[in-house]
């Protein structure tokens, strides 16, 4: 009787670490395809980003704009952002960068190294580019500038965020007063990939099925001993 009720134990006990495990969030990634939606990213700065079926600046004198994410949780550990995007920015002049921020703390420049493709090539002259973005005194490539048309760049966001750390990045472009009268279109995003997010957790009407096959587990464990053989007493 007392290895029967071990038996329903084990099931049971089989069953509650089957739940917590598939509660523990794993990383994972998270796409936004701007050709179905926004994906939540607000415009700051002047001029204003504009959205159709993509994230499109235009050009304009002096400018000083940044494209922002929601809000979005780590899973811990590392956490990297791939996307695509087409540029007309003039060169030594205007340019555009990526930044970071967790939890409540400004916004910070992604440095070159930190991209593992695709990244900067890029240097401004103009001081009022360069203290906007962050970038004074880095050289060489320290932001996006020139013509490029649907290009993929991969950046390390973070290397090691805490479980449950909130983040956002976001695109930061500048322009010096003159920018090129042609340049209608300045920077389009059309995809953005961040790897390092937690999966989708099963939801609480879920989790009583999870216990009943802990409890099928346990009542065919306990139908299995009741069948072996009984060993004859010795005498």
């Amino acid at each position: 009787m007392r290895s029967s009720r071990v038996c329903c134990f084990v099931g049971f006990l089989r069953a509650a670490v089957l739940a917590v495990a598939w509660m523990v969030p794993a990383s994972a990634a998270i796409t936004f395809d701007f050709s179905t939606g926004d994906g939540g990213f607000t415009s700051g700065g002047t001029p204003a980003w504009a959205y159709t079926t993509n994230w499109t600046l235009p050009g304009a004198n002096s400018a000083n704009a940044t494209l922002t994410s929601p809000t979005m949780t780590a899973s811990g550990g590392a956490v990297t952002l791939q996307f695509s995007h087409s540029r007309n920015m003039e060169g030594s002049f205007d340019g555009g960068v990526l930044e970071f921020s967790v939890g409540a703390n400004p916004f910070l420049y992604i440095p070159n190294s930190q991209f593992t493709q695709n990244g900067y090539n890029g240097t401004s002259v103009d001081t009022g580019v360069n203290t906007a973005l962050g970038t004074t005194g880095i050289t060489p490539n320290s932001m996006f500038q020139g013509n490029l048309t649907n290009q993929i760049s991969i950046a390390q966001l973070a290397a090691n965020l805490n479980a449950g750390d909130l983040f956002r990045f976001r695109f930061h472009y500048a322009s010096d007063p003159s920018v090129i009268t042609s340049i209608n279109t300045t920077w389009v995003i059309t995809s953005a990939t961040v790897d390092g997010v937690p999966e989708a957790v099963p939801e609480p009407a879920t989790l009583p099925l999870i216990l009943v096959g802990g409890i099928a587990i346990a009542a065919l464990g306990r139908r299995r001993f009741h069948k072996l053989p009984v060993p004859p007493a010795h005498r």
